[in-house]
């Protein structure tokens, strides 16, 4: 799956992150989120953030819902696969001093102790894992 998110990243991430857009929407100023949007995701699951809360968002991309997340939580560690999505992350959201961005297998959670994350949030990710 590394290989696989790490060549539709280098082709177009914005794509295979919202493909509702299509292929041919290279821009992107409508692309990320903001809080607003965001807090959208959140307050369903009957969760009011602080700005103080710590948050885990598993299958980051580029940053796509990461950038409105950083604007609810105090810090918001963000994990993907793709090495590729994530150099595209931090290339993109340099000004985004609270989110700390990481290369993981999203099978793999044993760099956050229990009781360190305060929300955990993952969108349209987990039927991309594989468990092989």
């Amino acid at each position: 799956m590394n290989a696989f998110w790490n060549s539709k990243a280098k082709e177009h991430a914005p794509f295979y992150i919202a493909s509702w857009r299509g292929f041919g929407h290279r821009g992107t100023d409508d692309f990320y989120l903001n809080g607003d949007e965001a807090l959208a995701f959140v307050t369903p699951a009957g969760y009011e953030p602080t700005g103080r809360d710590r948050m885990l968002k598993i299958g980051c991309g580029i940053g796509r819902m990461t950038h409105g997340f950083a604007q609810l939580f105090g810090e918001v560690h963000a994990i993907d696969e793709s090495g590729e999505m994530i150099a595209q992350a931090t290339q993109q959201l340099p000004h985004l001093a609270n989110v700390r961005w990481y290369e993981t297998s999203s099978t793999d959670l044993r760099g956050f102790s229990d009781g360190t994350i305060d929300f955990c949030f993952s969108y349209i990710v987990f039927h991309h894992i594989s468990l092989n």
